[in-house]
């Protein structure tokens, strides 16, 4: 005597009624298509804010891609358009640096937050080459700019990074401050405030 067993066909799935998606489906392009009944290529652009796709539909897919928790597929980005979507942040690992270190980082986080871009943190440890963590963010083309802090007046890392024209930004002015960018207290400033 045999055993009869079921097999589920595609439409046999089980889906979230308040998602729209099959138990474990990742949400993709494909989904918000199959949901919002437009073209993936029309999704796309809808997401990526395109001036010919109008603003009912950009909202429509809007939604169910926040909805449904679509992100995009980082590495189908960067296949597509060359860019990583990520901020390198390459900061002093010494322990008396660490409060400074977590402000910063909660800063440039907050300021990121709506962007599309977000914070990868490369420490630099204190016996650890200044332009090591650079190099490999560099080299290895895993963000589309870095942020890094502790300058020296005559920092390697700025030259190293102004000669391949890589964007970055400093946390402290160092020699070459006028060609960078750059944030720093006004020390003058406080002394002024101080001896009033």
């Amino acid at each position: 005597m045999g055993v009869l067993v079921q097999v589920p066909r595609k439409s046999d799935k089980k889906t979230d009624p308040h998602e729209g998606l099959a138990l474990g489906e990742k949400p993709t392009l494909k989904t918000i298509s199959r949901l919002s009944g437009l073209a993936v290529p029309t999704v796309s652009r809808a997401l990526n804010d395109a001036p010919d796709i109008g603003a009912e539909t950009k909202i429509r897919v809007r939604r169910i891609a926040s909805e449904i928790g679509y992100v995009p597929n980082r590495a189908g980005v960067r296949l597509r358009t060359g860019r990583t979507n990520v901020i390198g942040l390459v900061l002093g690992a010494e322990v008396n640096m660490m409060n400074h270190t977590a402000q910063l980082m909660t800063s440039l986080t907050r300021t990121l937050r709506d962007t599309p871009y977000h914070v990868v943190v490369s420490p630099r440890l204190p016996d650890e080459e200044l332009l090591r963590p650079i190099r490999y963010l560099v080299e290895n083309r895993a963000a589309d700019g870095i942020i890094f802090n502790a300058t020296e007046p005559n920092d390697p890392r700025v030259e190293y990074l102004l000669q391949r024209r890589f964007p970055f930004a400093t946390h402290g002015r160092d020699n070459l401050a006028h060609l960078h960018p750059y944030f720093d207290y006004d020390n003058k400033a406080f002394g002024n405030v101080a001896i009033r």
